[in-house]
């Protein structure tokens, strides 16, 4: 009784010291803050002086830091080699020390675990209580917890809302500090980061010629670690193996106790859970909310950060931003192709181990496991289809609820998300017309550019005709060839898929006739679902109906209006605008009709090029073709003449 009313006091006094302490902190909170600002300042100078009274040294006695460090780095490699050459030396030795000490590492641990589980097997009502009163007493402090919260929710809110305020600011100041001595110091930065790179450079270059200098040094010791590594896990599983043929039945005994402890553990969070679902269900209802609520102010805080600073947001930083992500993605592929390039032997047969035992993705296996486990995917896809159809009900309800609720706020969402994609593209087509007006002599040069890239095509597809008919020979036996074996090729893969089709085809027409089945069947649960949700919930499904109409036409007249009234306030500028978008577009119809007519005269001379020039090459085949078709020609005439007359 003595040692609780002494707790009880101490316990008293503690609290009351703490609401003395902040008491004062609340009255003198004006001199608390200078003094708090003041420590910070006075830490951040010292800091200040300390790292430049660091470098000063550094750069007064720089031969001697150099001389220092390069001792320091010697003295670290002798004693590197010379560990190594006394292990080398007493290997003998060093093997056996390395078994002892794991042998008494393991003993001990054997040794603790068995005491352990006999104290608790001897101990084990005492065990029991005393797991059940810390339970107990976990869940009495969190319902503490929970019930002075519930109590003092006001203050809780203030003090998070105080905390992330301060957190926010700390955040602020630190990159307005760090962006001002970034700024301050631009040249030493630039400086520190060149040093940095060329260093990492280096240390990277002599790394990859020492590995390419010793090899087969490299390859040794390689192999040499994987060889120890395998006889250490196959002496574990071995001293596994053992220890459990020889220790069977406690073994079996701990099994049985493990499971009983945690079926006993399982039916006490359910019976606590059953007893407690009131409250279990409010504070899983609180915490959505509470998420939910996070979320919504993230997102704000979010928008109005970029609405206050959208100028570097659109700029600089989403530019570097992109650079940044693309030099990553860039330097990912080159290290993936180094790294197959160098170990392909090792790729290749990784490759072929995971065709033969990975589990495949072809339509064929995937089939086979679904008619194995039918019964189970039947049941798993109905309650997919079940669950993502009341998922969407869900968030289509919360949807429109959230809209009715604030739908003032979402109209003026709706409509500055409006006018700022306006904005942004009248500001696009305003840029972009500038700066064709700015630099338009070099608009016309690269349209010059463009036009001679054409004309190249141009005269790279007439050299290309030439070329055949220089090699006609070649080109209809390469074409014979080619035909030839894309159609070998294509009876090949038909009479595979025959064969294939033939072997499986009870296999076939049962899935035919299981997919068929299936796709009617979803398509009638389906409707029977929408009909069932729209009967039980017709007025709610009429009235969002009605609403969703009026919401789209008053989008369409405030869009109707806004272009109208953006049109007659900025009419001079719409003008101008269409006015230079007619001359563009008429003379891009001058250019584009000449160049069609140039385009068409020039095909064609060139059909007609080809063909005369066809004709001289071939002009023994052209005149035994014309004689042929001449004479075909004759003859089905005089075929039409006796059929008529017959």
């Amino acid at each position: 009784m003595g040692g609780e009313e002494a707790q009880a006091a101490a316990d008293a006094a503690a609290t009351a010291d703490r609401k003395e302490r902040a008491l004062r902190l609340f009255l003198n909170r004006e001199l608390s803050r200078g003094w708090t600002s003041w420590r910070f300042v006075v830490a951040e100078r010292a800091d200040a002086f300390r790292l430049v009274r660091n470098g000063l040294m550094y750069m007064v006695n720089r031969y001697l830091a150099h001389g220092l460090a390069a001792w320091r780095a010697s003295v670290a490699q002798v004693k590197h080699l010379a560990r190594g050459l006394g292990d080398l030396e007493h290997c003998k030795e060093l093997r056996a020390w390395r078994a002892w000490l794991s042998t008494i590492a393991e003993r001990e641990e054997a040794l603790r675990k068995l005491r352990k589980g006999v104290s608790m097997m001897v101990n084990y009502r005492l065990a029991l209580s005393f797991k059940r009163w810390y339970t107990h007493a976990t869940s009495a402090k969190i319902m503490s917890r929970l019930i002075n919260y519930a109590l003092n929710r006001q203050i809780g809110r203030g003090w998070t809302s105080w905390r992330f305020v301060v957190a926010e600011r700390a955040d602020s100041f630190r990159l307005v500090r760090n962006g001002l001595m970034y700024m301050v110091n631009r040249y030493l930065a630039h400086g520190l980061a060149a040093w940095r790179a060329s260093v990492a450079q280096v240390k990277h270059l002599a790394r990859g010629l020492g590995d390419l200098e010793h090899c087969k040094e490299l390859r040794a010791w390689r192999a040499w670690l994987s060889t120890i590594a395998e006889r250490e896990e196959a002496l574990r599983k071995l001293r596994k193996g053992v220890s459990m043929m020889v220790n069977y039945k406690q073994v079996i005994a701990f099994d049985r106790w493990c499971t009983n402890v945690t079926l006993e553990k399982s039916m006490e969070v359910s019976l606590q859970l059953f007893n407690n679902k009131e409250l279990m269900s409010g504070w899983c209802t609180w915490l959505l909310m509470v998420a939910d609520r996070l979320v919504a102010i993230q997102l704000v805080r979010k928008s109005v950060s970029h609405m206050l600073k959208r100028g570097l947001s659109r700029g600089n930083w989403g530019a570097w931003t992109k650079m940044a992500a693309e030099r990553a993605e860039l330097m990912r592929k080159l290290r993936k192709g180094l790294s197959r390039m160098i170990n392909r032997k090792l790729a290749l047969g990784f490759d072929r181990w995971i065709a033969a035992f990975a589990p495949r993705d072809d339509p064929m296996s995937k089939a086979v496991s679904y008619f194995i486990n039918r019964k189970l995917a039947l049941g798993w896809s109905a309650w997919s289809s079940s669950w993502e159809e009341s998922a969407r009900k869900r968030a289509a309800l919360q949807r429109g609820l959230g809209h009715m609720l604030n739908s003032g706020l979402s109209r003026g969402w709706g409509a500055w998300v409006e006018m700022a994609v306006e904005r942004a593209e009248v500001m696009r087509k305003l840029r972009k017309s500038l700066s064709r007006m700015i630099i338009r002599q070099l608009a016309l040069g690269m349209a010059s550019m463009r036009a001679f890239a054409t004309n190249s095509a141009l005269i790279l597809q007439l050299a290309r005709d030439l070329g055949h008919l220089v090699h006609c020979k070649e080109s209809r036996a390469w074409r014979t060839w080619l035909s030839t074996m894309v159609v070998w090729v294509e009876s090949l893969r038909k009479l595979r898929m025959g064969v294939r089709k033939m072997i499986n085809h009870k296999l076939d027409l049962g899935f035919d006739r299981w997919y068929e089945l299936w796709v009617v069947l979803k398509a009638k649960r389906e409707s029977m679902r929408k009909s069932l949700g729209f009967m039980l919930n017709m007025k709610l499904s009429q009235a969002w109906g009605a609403w969703a109409e009026i919401a789209l036409d008053c989008a369409e007249v405030m869009r109707k209006l806004r272009k109208s009234l953006s049109f007659m306030i900025n009419r001079k500028v719409a003008l101008g605008f269409a006015g230079w978008l007619a001359a563009i577009a008429h003379v891009r119809k001058q250019r584009w009709s000449a160049w069609c007519v140039t385009w068409a005269a020039l095909k064609a001379k060139r059909e007609s090029t080809r063909r005369s020039l066809g004709h001289l090459l071939h002009r023994g085949v052209s005149l035994g073709w014309g004689a042929w078709t001449e004479m075909a020609a004759e003859r089905a005439e005089l075929m039409r003449k006796l059929r008529k007359g017959l």
